[in-house]
């Protein structure tokens, strides 16, 4: 989901009116450098993005429905008529269930289904595309403390099946996360390092054991990320965060 231009509460569905279709990254993320991807462990250092805050904000007011539509004027500034873009339903718990997302005159483009387990952990996820046709799916396990152990990530179009296995600190912060293929193989190692709870390197390597990227990361004195210096085999950039009062 994205930044929402403009919202209309009608009883417990929120309407969403859009200018235009917005791109939407795949569902399955398979590991950034900075943190698994798991909402119940969330750190101090995290930045929340505005996705986020709009599905916090849906289970706040309880939101069963929420649909986005994409709107189209004349040269004149008239609106000829909208279509619906997005639709997103939610369990009782305010937790995504389904996600669709249309490519125009109500064909759907592509679907994500959730399933929770008792805990409100997301323990199974899919995507299906345009004939509704599954094309990913990913499958959790977690601890008592609600922390992701393993994840398989199936790919029917590429026919992969890979497991990530996820290990942990005394204070629960993610220390390792081992990627492999469904032979065993180790695809990817990413390490992590902390200092008083905040993320300071993050270290990702290949197969082979070279490191492929390398981030460090710089806070101010409110323990807010400010920088990011990344180290690529493609070369090196940084990322700086500037915040406002708010």
């Amino acid at each position: 989901m994205n930044l929402f231009s403009s919202r209309i509460c009608m009883g417990k569905n929120i309407v969403l009116m859009m200018f235009m279709f917005l791109t939407i990254t795949a569902f399955i993320s398979y590991i950034n450098a900075n943190a698994q991807n798991n909402s119940n462990s969330k750190k101090k250092n995290e930045i929340v993005d505005q996705e986020q805050k709009e599905l916090d904000k849906a289970k706040t007011l309880h939101v069963k429905t929420r649909t986005k539509y994409v709107a189209f004027y004349n040269r004149q500034g008239a609106l000829g008529r909208t279509e619906i873009a997005e639709k997103m339903t939610f369990d009782k718990r305010g937790n995504r269930k389904i996600f669709i997302r249309y490519k125009g005159l109500g064909q759907m483009d592509f679907k994500y289904t959730y399933n929770y387990n008792s805990k409100g952990d997301l323990v199974e996820a899919a995507t299906y595309d345009s004939k509704d046709e599954m094309a990913t799916k990913r499958i959790s396990k977690y601890d008592k403390k609600g922390n992701e152990l393993e994840r398989k990530m199936i790919d029917f179009s590429h026919q992969t099946n890979n497991k990530a296995i996820f290990t942990y600190d005394k204070a629960g912060n993610l220390i390792d996360t081992k990627t492999f293929s469904n032979k065993g193989e180790l695809l990817s190692d990413l390490v992590i390092s902390y200092k008083d709870g905040l993320i300071i390197n993050a270290v990702t390597k290949n197969s082979k054991g070279q490191v492929s990227q390398e981030i460090f990361s710089t806070y101010d004195s409110n323990d807010r990320l400010i920088r990011e210096d990344r180290k690529t085999s493609q070369g090196t950039y940084s990322i700086n965060y500037k915040y406002d009062k708010k």
